[in-house]
């Protein structure tokens, strides 16, 4: 059997076109991925530390660790929340019970230091540096990120797909 071209051609178009038709209506965010990096403050720069800058309005150039002491595979779930007393947004991260342990250590150990938090969402920026004042225990940990509700939001679909996709055997 023979099929002319043409009349190929119009099909394909027509399946294109439904396809894509189909797609479009879908969630863009449905698949993100967002990758996250946790390193902590250093005072000195040396072959161990990097000299990076956090926020973008008004940059402040502060030196990590370039070891992340914990990235998005520790993270079990992830919320944009309501800052009650600002009227702005945070966004609220869990970490799994191993990394839960991590980072409260680092928050002892660290005490007075930033804990600066770098992201991967499509664009690839510092999000934040908040100062570990007390030891962030729980598993849980509450920042203002340098983003607007969309990026946020953004993030936070991207941290819960990775989340899902990970096959972890501890989560809180």
């Amino acid at each position: 059997m023979k099929i002319d071209r043409s009349v190929f051609n119009i099909y394909l178009c027509a399946l294109s076109l439904v396809w894509s038709g189909c797609s479009s209506s879908k969630d863009p965010d449905k698949n993100a991925k967002t990758a996250i990096r946790f390193h902590i403050e250093a005072r000195n720069l040396d072959d161990r530390t990097a000299a990076v800058p956090i926020y973008r309005k008004s940059p402040m150039r502060m030196f990590v660790q370039k070891e992340p002491i914990l990235n998005e595979s520790h993270i079990s779930s992830a919320k944009v929340v309501e800052d009650l007393e600002g009227g702005g947004f945070s966004i609220e991260l869990h970490f799994i019970r191993h990394a839960a342990w991590i980072i409260e250590r680092a928050s002892v150990d660290n005490k007075g230091h930033h804990l600066a938090i770098y992201a991967e969402f499509g664009q690839a920026r510092w999000l934040a540096a908040p100062l570990m004042v007390k030891p962030i225990s729980a598993g849980t940990l509450v920042f203002t990120p340098d983003a607007t509700r969309k990026e946020a939001e953004r993030i936070v679909k991207g941290l819960n797909n990775v989340a899902s996709k990970l096959t972890t055997y501890e989560k809180w």
